[in-house]
């Protein structure tokens, strides 16, 4: 049987984030993928145009089904509508693998969660969160000033990690040109022909301290869905080291893993377009 992982997050009609890029994640990294829905949403490559939020009773009836008959080696959560209620369906369910990708912030800057609904991620569910991701503008909400360069990005991602989660990463750092130069996968596109920016994301762990990922995107205007991609590939990396039982979780590991899926994602992206907005979806 393969590894099941459960994402708790939003529908995107347009394909490109949510729980449709959740499952294209988890097909292609060989997990099978099951999902609770928080709320449907009108969306394309235009904008948003409609949201029709999930009662919180049922999107519970879904957890409950899924976790109570197929179980799951990792729960994702993505965009919530109650903190709490989430946090208490986990617990019951003695979930032991959490990725939690909080919606704080829009990939515009603007603040999608409210005071309240930092308060009960920082209280609820980073403190028992296996792995988190956060983008580096979002550090502020949390109580860390946001980074503007990569060593504030270290000290912010030292910060996060001090919420209680076991394994942090901070995403989306530019890098100087010097230094995105010598990021990894420079040469390979180079080669290609392909444009590229340099970028770094902050991992930080009890382990390994606190450990610069750098990387080289492929500059395209289709990038819709990239967060969510990178946490449910971590997360299905993580029900797949669960499944195997060969020994203590390695989150690191499935970090790196996840961004070597992102990047073939972001590379197969880059040659088309699908619908007539400027920020197109990632074509998995």
């Amino acid at each position: 049987a393969a590894p099941v992982m459960l994402t708790v997050a939003g529908s995107d009609s347009g394909g490109g984030a949510g729980i449709q890029a959740d499952l294209k994640a988890c097909e292609a990294l060989g997990v099978f993928g099951t999902t609770a829905l928080v709320a449907l949403t009108a969306q394309n490559t235009l904008g948003v145009h409609a949201v029709h939020p999930v009662p919180a009773a049922f999107v519970r009836a879904q957890i409950d089904a899924v976790l109570g008959d197929m179980g799951a080696h990792a729960v994702k959560t993505g965009m919530l509508p109650s903190e709490e209620a989430i946090a208490t369906a986990l617990d019951e369910h003695a979930v032991a693998i959490r990725v939690i990708d909080p919606v704080i912030v829009a990939a515009s800057g603007d603040v999608l969660a409210g005071p309240a609904a930092v308060a009960a991620l920082k209280r609820l569910l980073l403190p028992t969160a296996t792995w988190s991701s956060l983008p580096s503008k979002a550090g502020a909400l949390l109580g860390v000033a946001a980074p503007t360069s990569v060593e504030e990005m270290r000290a912010a991602a030292a910060a996060l990690l001090d919420l209680g989660p076991q394994a942090v990463l901070l995403k989306g750092g530019r890098l100087p040109a010097p230094e995105a130069e010598a990021a990894e996968g420079g040469a390979a596109e180079a080669a290609e022909g392909r444009a590229a920016v340099g970028m770094v994301d902050v991992y930080a762990d009890a382990e390994h301290g606190v450990v610069e990922l750098r990387y080289r995107r492929v500059a395209t205007n289709n990038t819709h869905g990239a967060g969510c991609t990178l946490a449910a590939a971590v997360a299905a990396e993580l029900a797949k080291q669960v499944h195997s039982g060969t020994g203590p979780l390695q989150p690191l590991e499935a970090v790196r893993a996840a961004r070597a899926y992102v990047a073939e994602v972001f590379a197969a992206s880059a040659g088309g377009k699908v619908g007539t907005g400027l920020r197109g979806p990632l074509n998995h």
